[in-house]
Parts: C-alpha cells; structure tokens; sequence
C-alpha cells in the first residue's frame, strides 16, 4: 500500500527526515521513493541520505547514512518508538530491512537528513505491508 503527498516548494539543503516501519507476519517491505514536481518517482540514493554527528568542539558533521534503530515487539500497528528501547542501532547507506534484528514482530525507525537536489516542490511516496510512515522537517512537532 503507497502514500503519495506533496511537499511544499522545498529549497535545496538538508531536511530532517525520519522513516517509521514495522512488520508484524510474513512478507516485509518497504518503498520510500520522491520526485521532483510531475517527474517519475525514484528511490531516494544513498548519495542523498545523511546523519548528524556532533564532535568534541560542538560542531555539528554530516555523514553518510541514516541512524536505523531496530524494535522487537508484538504490535497491531506501528508503535510509538519513542516510548520503546531499540535493541540494535546502526548506520544503513538507505532503507534496507536487512538491518532488521529478526524477520517478524520486528520494527525499524530511521532517522537522519534527507540531501534536496534542487529546488522544487517534491512528490513522496511511501509503502510497507503492515505500516509506515515518513516525517520531513521539524522532526519535534
């Protein structure tokens, strides 16, 4: 099942970006895809996906990759990650569910910046079998 929404006009830059997923039973997917106005929609490349790190003198470095916690639980919907304890974090070059700690009862949020290429109003798609959701901008509201 896909999602399709229009970001307001963006500016080229970093945004914050997260991605939420889980799978309860059986077949796992997940696609998360953007274009640019009416193009055709392609996967988000590794070479847009970054994470912050903030170094000894406060100064804030982006790095390739997102930070993708994994989750174990047993839910019917996707789960308010924030109350839960991810079991293993690593950093994923894209959204690759191989990360997972387990095939099922399993959930994922990754989490980092998204590169906008140029300026423009952008199409995102999202899509997962048993739930996901994707959040841009202020990540705190």
């Amino acid at each position: 099942m896909g999602h399709l929404f229009w970001r307001p006009a963006q500016p080229a830059g970093k945004i914050p970006l997260r991605v939420e997923w889980f799978n309860y039973w059986g077949w796992r997917a997940l696609d998360v895809s953007y274009a640019v106005s009416n193009e055709p929609p392609q996967d988000i490349g590794a070479s847009h996906l970054w994470h912050a790190v903030v170094g000894e003198s406060g100064v804030t470095n982006f790095l390739p990759g997102l930070v993708a916690e994994c989750y174990e639980g047993s839910w019917d919907y996707l789960p308010d990650f924030n109350l839960l304890h991810p079991v293993k974090t690593v950093v994923a070059t894209h959204f690759d569910l191989g990360i997972r700690s387990r095939d099922e009862r399993v959930g994922i949020r990754y989490s980092g910046f998204l590169e906008i290429p140029r300026a423009g109003r952008y199409r995102f798609t999202i899509g997962s079998d048993d739930g996901a959701l994707l959040f841009l901008g202020d990540l705190d509201v």
